[in-house]
This record gives C-alpha cells, structure tokens and sequence, in this order.
C-alpha cells in the first residue's frame, strides 16, 4: 500500500498537537512534511512549493479550510486533498467535496486510518 512510497504533504491544522501527530506519523513513513496552521499560510504555501497531497481542517482562524480549499482549487491546484475535520456530519462531507476535498476523514483517525485515506487519495491501493 504505503510501503516504500513516499509523498510531499501539506498538514494544516490549527492545532499543534494534531500537527505534531500528523508530522510525526508521515514522517516515519518517509514522507516529506511542511505545516501550517491556517488556510491562508496554507495558500500561501501551495504558491511556494509542489505538494502531492494535503491533509486540512476545516475550522480554523484567519483562513478556514472550506475557503482555503476552494481558493487552491479555483487558482488551478489540483492535488489530493483530504478534509480532516470533527465536523463529521454528512452534510459536512458534502460541503467539504463542495469545497473541492477528494476525500473526507472525521476526527479522531487512528493512524492506520490516516495512512490507508492517504494511500486511497494518491491512488496507491
């Protein structure tokens, strides 16, 4: 699935325990990680380097995740992006794929969760 496949992920949360957790899971897994805390450090993030997948919050200050994403989408981004979020109703998932999320995962995943979402939005099941 996962195994000796590697990926440049973009983690945006603004909670720092969950980018810690994120960071360290992905990078024992031999990806490449860059964090931000917000949508708009995010968007300006995504002009500075190529992601190939991007995990988002979708509550946060400044710049939430459902903006964030559909700006990225609407200026031509079109890299997997996977909302991770405890908004988890349905009509949550369907605002999030709206905004332009491959896919939906609520929060709390474990990690093999984590990694089996990213695997499905990169295509390596």
């Amino acid at each position: 699935m996962l195994k000796n496949r590697t990926a440049k992920v973009l983690v945006v949360d603004d909670d720092r325990i969950v980018r810690l957790t994120l960071e360290n899971l992905l990078r024992k897994a031999g990806h490449q990680v860059v964090c931000a805390e917000n949508g708009l450090k995010a968007v300006v993030l995504c002009s500075e380097y190529c992601f190939d997948i991007a995990i988002f919050d979708m509550n946060m200050p400044q710049m939430d995740g459902w903006t964030a994403v559909s700006q990225l989408r609407t200026t031509g981004f079109d890299f997997p992006i996977i909302a991770y979020t405890s908004y988890a109703l349905p009509a949550d998932e369907a605002r999030a794929k709206s905004a332009g999320c491959t896919l939906f995962l609520g929060k709390p995943a474990d990690a093999g969760k984590v990694m089996e979402t990213i695997g499905a939005a990169l295509g390596w099941e």
